[in-house]
């Protein structure tokens, strides 16, 4: 999981991070890091909403493996 997320967190800087060197590269880049960090960290939230969604599901995980889920 943590290398899909290092992954995820690579792709989505290949596509923000500027070509050229811009005029304000300090906001620019406060931007950059501002927006990677808001969907990095929608992923997680998704991710474990997700995790937890499978425990309200009757019979997604065994009795026995709810308590180490």
């Amino acid at each position: 999981m943590a290398a899909g997320l290092a992954a995820g967190a690579v792709a989505l800087g290949a596509t923000k991070f500027p070509d050229a060197v811009p005029d304000d590269w300090g906001r620019t880049s406060f931007e950059t890091l501002m927006w990677m960090l808001h969907l990095l960290g929608g992923a997680i939230w998704i991710g474990g909403l997700m995790g937890l969604s499978l425990l309200a599901v009757p019979g997604a995980i065994a009795d026995a493996d709810r308590g180490a889920f």
